[in-house]
């Protein structure tokens, strides 16, 4: 494989190929006025959807979250720290007053942990009770800061609490039925002279105690969790749980507290996964059991963990999500905004098309403003040489005398008629009649003689600055150039009509059938059939135009050549009509009318009278007039060749401005 044939098939992973476009007056595809509303539109809500996306992306307040709950029969181990749990409780009487008073009653606390071993061998559950150190409460005993305010409302010193100045950390893990299982375990007890603690001298008489505790009541608080997914900090907002029952001689209580395990998983990633997970435990419920009071028990309190852990996963908004958000807004506002649009810009884009090919009847004369618009934007010439610029002045220009000039150029426009009469005489018939007709007609010479007055006035007025001078010249160019615009019967068609006609309404309207008969001639103009058989009588001619030999040799004709100089005209018989220099209208007037004038001495041949009679009816007859106009000024040149010089400069200088119009216009293109 050579190295062309490698390039040929490596082109084809090109994934960015340029399509093939047409192009209408340099433009890639048809505009129009609601088009660019709606995209208007369609581009400002876009963009106050970015913004927002992008507030809500930096805010991070609005994850996508989901909660779930998973079991497990054996949960993990927990820590508990200083920083995240905290434990306060002890006895309240009658007055729900909290009191400490180990000679009525008194506390053991464990850490309990079962293990399985293996005995005599058989598999046995093994329990151990270490003890838990407990000490009165203060405020430096709490440790979590953020429930300090909590714990301040109660008596602190009248509660028990985990001394954490003595341990470190306490282990939560598995239930009952698992291998490994680590709880809490507080037995309040009635003091009597068995189990009295070594600090206690005497206990109080059993009278005494059963009275105190008649009407008591077990306070218990703890530290847990809510979850806030929102925040972007840590989802568990620490707050206080209480735990009130009754407590009594009489009756023995085992409470169950179970504390249920949390874990959140963030993904906080901008464009990858970046997963990183916060665990805790938080109070889930309690359980009371009632029994008959046996010996010294009065209540245990047992916590433990739970089974069911609670899942949560949140994520924040990826900019790769941001912008797939984005493209299917953009993609739903831009399907509305195109169905919205179809019926519109289909019939403006059909009328521009035919009122570029065709004129219709019945319709209103408009100056063909658009006619080859596009080319002033690349080349402009000046009607008035910058030779003559040296003779023109502005100081006694007034508004009014511009705007006469332009009044008077636009009139000319419109289509001259002989005595108000039609012209019903072949076109060119009229052409021989219409240079005597248009001497006479005093509407038109008097426009021109005001016109020639306005050039008279600019050429005699004071002496300015050259930027006066260049803008007064650059306003009588846009003046003339009404001379030589057209004029054409527009089809204009309401929307609605045009709506209506697709559900065959207005079918009996003019408009309507100028419409459908010109979109059909169009539409077939474009098929790629019709076309071809363009092609093919262009063969055609060449083959009665061309001899055999001379058919040969058309084939080897070379391709257009662009010189150094791209805008100079080509010379010789190296003719090619797309390098033909861009003019505007004004410069193919001037052109016009001098081939007009020489096409007038070869009338005779049957192809120049054949191409006479198919001109436009208005640019013919302005052609004919200023012809009239420089023979005129013609035998004028020959009177002043008999009079004095002197009296030969004041008339020239008159008319000198008018003929800058044509002559020196034509020599600068």
């Amino acid at each position: 494989m050579n190295a062309k044939t490698f390039s040929h098939y490596f082109r084809q992973l090109d994934l960015f190929t340029k399509p093939v476009q047409l192009l209408i007056k340099k433009e890639e595809g048809h505009k129009t006025t609601i088009g660019a509303s709606l995209s208007l539109i369609v581009i400002v809500v876009m963009s106050i959807f970015f913004v927002n996306s992008l507030i809500v992306y930096a805010d991070r307040s609005k994850p996508v979250t989901l909660t779930t709950e998973v079991y497990h029969a054996e949960p993990k181990l927990f820590e508990l720290q200083p920083n995240n749990f905290t434990l306060q409780f002890g006895f309240q009487d009658a007055t729900f007053a909290t009191y400490i008073d180990e000679s009525i009653y008194f506390v053991e606390p464990f850490l309990v942990s079962k293990s399985v071993e293996i005995i005599n061998g058989t598999q046995q559950s093994v329990y151990n009770y270490a003890e838990l150190p407990l000490v009165q409460c203060s405020k430096d005993i709490i440790k979590q800061d953020s429930l300090a305010e909590y714990f301040s409302h109660f008596d602190l010193a009248t509660n028990f609490c985990i001394d954490w100045n003595k341990i470190d950390k306490i282990n939560m893990q598995g239930t009952f039925d698992a291998v490994n299982y680590q709880y809490i375990l507080l037995k309040f007890k009635m003091c009597t002279e068995k189990n009295k603690k070594k600090s206690i001298s005497e206990c109080k008489s059993k009278e005494e105690i059963m009275k105190k505790l008649n009407h008591n009541y077990l306070s218990l608080q703890m530290s847990s969790y809510y979850v806030d997914l929102q925040t972007t900090q840590s989802p568990y907002i620490p707050k206080g749980e209480d735990l009130f029952t009754t407590i009594s001689s009489q009756i023995f209580k085992e409470i169950t507290i179970y504390l249920q395990p949390v874990t959140t998983y963030t993904d906080s990633g901008a464009f990858f996964s970046d997963i990183h997970y916060d665990t805790t435990l938080k109070y889930l419920h309690h359980t009371e059991m009632i029994d008959f009071n046996e010996e010294d028990l009065i209540a245990n309190v047992a916590i433990r963990m739970h089974t069911i852990e609670q899942v949560n996963y949140r994520q924040y908004t990826r900019i790769q999500a941001l912008l797939a958000e984005l493209g299917g807004l953009w993609n739903v506002l831009f399907t509305i905004s195109m169905l919205i649009q179809i019926p519109f810009s289909s019939i403006s884009y059909k009328l521009q098309i035919i009122n570029s090919l065709f004129n219709f009847d019945g319709q209103e004369e408009t100056i063909n403003d658009d006619q080859d618009n596009f080319l002033f934007s690349h080349q402009d010439a000046p009607i008035i040489n910058s030779k003559q610029s040296s003779k023109i002045y502005a100081e006694n220009i007034q508004k009014n005398t511009l705007n006469d000039i332009q009044q008077t150029n636009r009139k000319l426009i419109s289509p001259i008629k002989i005595g108000n009469t039609p012209l019903k005489k072949s076109k060119f018939q009229r052409q021989d009649s219409f240079r005597s007709s248009i001497k006479s007609s005093y509407k038109v010479q008097q426009k021109l003689q005001e016109l020639n007055q306005q050039c008279m006035k600019i050429q005699n007025a004071g002496t300015l600055d050259e930027d006066i001078k260049v803008k007064t010249i650059d306003k009588l160019n846009q003046q003339v150039k009404g001379f030589f615009q057209t004029v054409s019967k527009k089809l204009t068609i309401p929307y609605y009509k045009y709506i209506l006609s697709l559900l065959k309404l207005f079918q009996d309207d003019q408009q309507v059938k100028q419409m459908n008969f010109s979109i059909n001639r169009m539409e077939k103009s474009f098929d790629i059939l019709y076309i071809i058989k363009k092609l093919h009588e262009i063969d055609k001619l060449k083959m009665i135009l061309l001899t055999k030999e001379q058919i040969k040799l058309f084939d080897y004709l070379p391709k257009p050549t662009i010189s150094s100089n791209p805008e100079k005209e080509i010379s010789g018989h190296q003719y090619f009509s797309i390098l033909k220099p861009i003019k505007t209208n004004y410069q193919m007037a001037l052109e016009a009318q001098q081939a007009y004038k020489e096409i007038l001495f070869k009338i005779h041949d049957p192809i120049n009278k054949q191409l006479v009679e198919c001109m436009d009816e208005n640019i013919l007859e302005f052609l004919q007039f200023q012809l009239c106009r420089n023979d005129g000024e013609q035998q004028e040149d020959d009177l002043l060749n008999d009079g004095t010089i002197q009296e030969a400069k004041q008339r020239v200088n008159s008319d000198q401005i008018l003929d800058n119009f044509d002559n020196t216009s034509q020599q600068n293109i």
